[in-house]
């Protein structure tokens, strides 16, 4: 099982790291780079609410994408 995270708890650090994210706006999971999860949260949160994160792994991605 998976832990998600929800950004309005905690960020992921400001890092080149891989992540996946799930929830608003879009409501479908994508992988970003914690600078780009941050900025976009930092301009766009009232639009991101309940969205959640955790550290990518293939494995993950794969299960996420059956």
């Amino acid at each position: 099982m998976t832990d998600w995270i929800k950004c309005s708890d905690k960020m992921p650090t400001d890092d080149d790291e891989q992540y996946i994210i799930k929830g608003a706006p879009l409501n479908y999971l994508r992988i970003r780079d914690g600078y780009t999860i941050n900025y976009i949260y930092g301009h766009i949160s009232k639009y991101m609410y309940g969205t959640e994160w955790t550290p990518y792994t293939k494995e993950l991605w794969e299960e996420l994408n059956k």
